[in-house]
């Protein structure tokens, strides 16, 4: 949220969490890299929402101009369930329909998991080794299932227990790597 003190445009109010009013401002939505770097950002004056800018700017934008490399392109060929790329949000982004579209455009999601319902198993939840985008190996206690959401979609639901006992529950919709917890 970018709040605009000028007089040369009317934009739309927003509500401003750290001010606790309603203001003119923009919108960014930036989309990064795997090591966290800023790849781009769109800009909207008024905030149509996440799903929104998702399907009319930047999944367009990203199928266009995005970078393919043959590597990636070989294992598109060799694996229809391959996704041309991934993306990762918050639940704002939880949304079963979302996720099906997605999948026409080969486009993966990882998002939180709304509405998980109740704590799985400790039993459940194995020890495996994470690569991280930094190249460091962590071991963390996993657990994954298959879940179907409310429109029939099938994804993998992945929960990650804490030191405290709390489960951290993921959809993922790219099921080639199922099973693979160093990709």
């Amino acid at each position: 949220m970018r709040v605009y003190h000028g007089e040369q445009t009317e934009l739309p109010l927003h509500h401003v969490a750290r001010q606790r009013l309603c203001l003119r401002a923009t919108t960014d939505c930036w989309i990064s890299a795997m090591d966290g770097q800023p790849f781009f950002y769109v800009n909207k004056g008024a905030d149509p929402g996440l799903l929104t800018t998702l399907r009319q700017h930047l999944i367009p934008w990203l199928e266009a101009n995005a970078p393919l490399f043959a590597e990636h392109q070989v294992r598109m060929a060799t694996d229809p369930r391959q996704p041309l790329f991934t993306l990762i949000f918050d639940r704002e982004g939880d949304s079963p329909n979302v996720f099906r579209e997605m999948d026409t455009h080969r486009v993966a999601i990882l998002s939180y998991h709304k509405f998980a319902g109740p704590d799985w198993p400790v039993e459940e939840f194995i020890s495996g080794e994470v690569k991280l985008v930094g190249a460091e190996i962590v071991s963390m206690p996993l657990a994954e299932r298959t879940s179907v959401l409310s429109n029939g979609t099938a994804v993998r639901e992945i929960r990650k227990r804490t030191e405290t006992g709390q489960q951290v529950p993921i959809v993922a919709t790219n099921l080639s790597t199922r099973g693979n917890t160093t990709d």
